[in-house]
């Protein structure tokens, strides 16, 4: 038994190394007890940062999770809860789609926790399992790679803790697709070097996780992975072989494909018509480019004050991308120096492009050339997740190559310990003796270029041609002695920086590098030394990014706590966020109806679904396009198009006093306003209802119920014909409705029927009216070909009516109207995803079958 357990240890070391460390910087909210989101943020935003104690801010911009993430996980939860579906989202923009947009991730198997767990708990566990996961997937990759366990283990935590993920850390669905990147390359790998149909097979289940969670990442990581099968076929000695790799690969990537269309045919069909098909593309501002090169090397650059003392890192708070840690960024140059590795190059060429994409280069109008659709994604600085792992391969390379024993534990790995053949088992020493077609292992595979002359002078040639270039623009930009010099800038921002932490974080670093180097210190000391400097470098520069706190961070105000335990406060849902009287007030009242924050600052836009309360405004990354133009119009500005990028994701209605008709149609009763707002004005007339320190609240009396009546219908076929309809003064939503093909004959006559009844459930909504004549049933709830009507029970046309509402043709009557959402592209996606999963289960039972009949 001592023998194999002292095998064992040195191959658990890494991993458990790696499991430690993502440990270590999610302890607080995994052992601690405290919420991995920013809750010291929330207590900042209007209404509780009248009605409860200041507190420090740790990250002031960081304020999405709190904002966005958290409330949409809070509602999908509690539609599950009710054994629904949570397919629509009715408490932003007047309803909308709830899954399309990715950003729930909620078909990626580990989002399971935030079911399984209480949510408070939920985020920093599976924080925890996608740190652990990214490092573990790199691990992997450098192993099948050929590299060293140490090198591999540096090559995890380089990744695991590198500045995207870190940045990402508190978005499900960044942190996952991030988390699976690396282990999609390690399956493409080994598919490559094994051959076997069942290694693609594997390598397409985890090709289609990336989808699951972001699909821009997801495309980013095809590109990436299309380039490396491109080098790994180039570099076989047969055509059979390479087109047994391209087959290979395309098939990997069709079975990927249709195993995530359950994600990814419901965001195809929204995003055919999402607000994202005008975004303009901005070249990047050169300034803001090398501020990235100079954060590299100066993560705090350019960053924001925290509000409060610094528990931890630098006195600023910076996003943690593009940094990767000094060391490693050495390492990653000097492994473009001096690894022989056969792929040194394509992950240096994979580093270098990447992070001239994230800086928004003219490369990007090259992809978008190319490649059209690519224009709908905003952020292109989502490509840093490439620059990650390159980097930390790079650096594992660089480690290996600088540091290079005939240990036990730092040797390359060969035939005999590490690569199986193609059947599976272990080669003997007969196949080495006879000549077994070894060339499609990976470790054949690259043999003949491990040492090779070609890749360090191509490595060279790289890393002289980068700093060249890096040069050239630093020299062009600084435009030194000449009078628009912008050098006293920068080294005014530089002189502000903790320079004496960051000389000290760079003396070590040198130093366990040198450790690594010199032949005389101990491999067993020297490895550990640099793994314990990076992990503490980064922990310094960007471990504090990410807030975690404890929900007693919220201590209300002393006239708060008196009014509470005075008054009966209505349920406040099961929500981290504390109550406050202005939330408190709303819950009260009987709806439906919908709210509106009228200064832009005023419950931000997604707080409100905390507590089930709808709001017209939304931040999201994929809804409508007709709403985005809608909101436009009600804002007075120009509603042909939708491409300003400040609004592109937030339809705030921020100037909603300049069509006050549109926004009384919108079924908005209540207009919330913070305290000293004189914005009142410009939407009276208005009735205050509530007053408090955290602000005002006024009931809008010229308000249209959430469904109404009318018998004057409009025909008018186009879009902008419609809007441009909408605009003119005399159009009245209450009296008029615009519709795009002419309904039944609906007689003018006076409106003498009560107002309709409304009842809302998940994906449903219910609608009991009695007309005396034939009449339009209009809702403000938004138009989607996924909703169908029916009346009494017999199906029904659905009609968009006003642009973006819907609205129904009825009979005189006594009538129940039944609206319901059922997206087909989520059905037929289902459907793939089911089938392909069973064929590719059946493939795999089938040669077991097989085998045992002929038994």
């Amino acid at each position: 038994m001592l023998p194999e357990r002292t095998q064992l240890w040195p191959r658990l070391a890494g991993p458990l190394a790696i499991c430690a460390v993502a440990l270590a910087f999610l302890w607080r909210p995994v052992v601690g007890g405290e919420v991995f989101l920013p809750l010291d943020a929330l207590l900042h935003l209007q209404p509780w940062r009248y009605s409860y104690e200041r507190v420090a801010v740790n990250s002031p911009r960081n304020t999405d999770p709190i904002r966005q993430i958290y409330p949409r996980r809070l509602l999908t939860n509690r539609l599950i809860a009710q054994g629904a579906l949570p397919l629509w989202n009715s408490t932003a923009l007047t309803g909308i789609p709830n899954i399309p947009d990715g950003q729930l991730a909620l078909f990626y198997p580990p989002t399971l926790l935030f079911l399984l767990v209480p949510l408070e708990q939920a985020f920093g566990y599976y924080a925890l399992f996608q740190l652990a996961l990214a490092g573990l997937g790199a691990y992997a990759l450098a192993r099948a790679l050929a590299l060293g366990r140490a090198p591999a283990t540096l090559a995890g935590v380089c990744y695991a803790l590198n500045g995207y993920m870190l940045t990402w850390l508190q978005f499900p669905h960044h942190s996952g697709a991030a988390a699976m990147l690396p282990w999609c390359f390690w399956s493409l790998e080994r598919a490559c070097a094994g051959g076997s149909w069942r290694r693609w097979a594997l390598a397409g289940a985890l090709f289609a996780l990336p989808v699951l969670c972001h699909i821009q990442l997801a495309f980013y990581t095809y590109l990436a992975l299309g380039a490396y099968a491109l080098l790994r076929a180039a570099r076989l000695p047969a055509w059979r072989s390479r087109g047994r790799v391209a087959l290979g690969f395309g098939g990997a990537i069709a079975a990927a494909l249709l195993l995530s269309a359950l994600q990814l045919a419901p965001a195809l069909a929204l995003s055919a018509e999402a607000q994202r098909t005008e975004l303009p593309f901005a070249p990047g501002d050169a300034s803001s480019q090398f501020e990235h090169l100079l954060r590299l090397v100066l993560p705090s650059l350019g960053g924001w004050e925290r509000i409060g003392p610094a528990a931890w890192g630098p006195p600023t708070v910076q996003y943690p991308q593009p940094y990767v840690g000094l060391a490693p960024l050495a390492l990653a140059a000097i492994g473009l120096l001096l690894a022989r590795h056969p792929v040194s190059v394509f992950f240096g060429l994979l580093a270098s492009l990447s992070f001239a994409l994230a800086l928004n280069t003219p490369l990007v109008e090259l992809l978008i050339a190319l490649v059209p659709p690519y224009r709908q994604f905003e952020d292109h600085s989502r490509w840093f997740a490439l620059w990650g792992l390159a980097a930390a391969l790079l650096a594992a390379m660089g480690a290996q190559a600088l540091g290079a024993r005939t240990t036990d534990d730092d040797r390359r790995p060969t035939t005999d310990d590490r690569w199986p053949m193609d059947d599976g088992r272990r080669p003997t020493t007969d196949d080495r003796r006879t000549g077994h077609d070894r060339s499609s292992t990976t470790s054949e595979a690259l043999r003949p270029l491990v040492g090779g002359r070609w890749s360090v002078v191509a490595g060279r040639a790289l890393f002289v041609a980068l700093v060249l270039f890096v040069g050239g623009f630093a020299l062009s930009h600084l435009q030194l002695f000449t009078p628009q010099s912008r050098y006293g800038l920068y080294i005014t921002a530089i002189r502000r920086e903790p320079l004496a932490a960051w000389a000290a974080i760079a003396a070590v670093s040198a130093g366990a590098i040198g450790l690594l180097a010199l032949r005389r210190v101990p491999r067993a000391l020297a490895w550990p030394a640099l793994i314990a400097v990076v992990v503490a470098d980064i922990g310094w520069c960007a471990g504090a990014y990410n807030t975690s706190a404890g929900p007693a961070l919220a201590r209300p105000t002393t006239d708060l706590t008196a009014e509470l335990a005075a008054q009966q406060q209505p349920a406040a849902l099961d929500t981290l966020y504390p109550p406050t009287r202005q939330v408190a007030f709303l819950l009260r009242q009987p709806g439906p109806f919908r709210i509106f924050g009228a200064d832009q600052t005023t419950l931000p836009p997604n707080l409100a679904t905390t507590y089930g309360l709808e709001d017209i405004r939304g931040y999201h990354s994929l809804y409508p396009e007709r709403y985005n133009r809608f909101a436009r119009l009600v804002d007075g500005k120009d509603y042909t198009h939708t491409s300003d990028r400040g609004a592109i994701l937030r339809p705030y209605f921020t100037s909603a006093h300049a069509h006050r008709r549109l926004l009384d149609m919108l079924n908005v009763k209540y207009l919330i306003f913070p305290p000293g707002s004189a914005d009142a004005e410009r939407y009276a007339p208005l009735e205050p209802v509530h007053l408090s320190d955290e602000g005002v609240i006024y009931h809008n009396p010229r308000a249209l119920p959430r469904a109404w009546l009318v018998r004057h219908v409009e025909v008018i076929a186009q879009d902008d014909d419609q809007l441009a309809r909408m605009a003119q003064p005399d159009f009245d939503p209450a009296a008029t409705v615009i519709l795009p093909a002419p309904p039944p004959p609906v007689p003018a006559m006076p409106v003498t029927e009560g107002p309709p009844t409304v009842a809302y459930a998940p994906n449903r909504a219910e609608v009991r009216v009695r007309l005396d004549a034939p009449a339009v049933l209009v809702m403000s709830d938004m138009y989607t070909d996924d909703w169908s009507v029916a009346v009494d029970g017999r199906p029904a046309t659905l009609y968009r009516a006003n642009y973006t509402f819907r609205a129904v043709w009825l009979p005189g009557g006594e009538h129940l109207v039944e609206f319901s959402y059922r997206p087909r592209a989520l059905a037929v996606g289902a459907a793939v995803s089911a089938t392909t999963t069973l064929g590719l289960v059946a493939l795999a039972a089938w040669p077991r079958r097989r085998r045992e009949a002929q038994r």
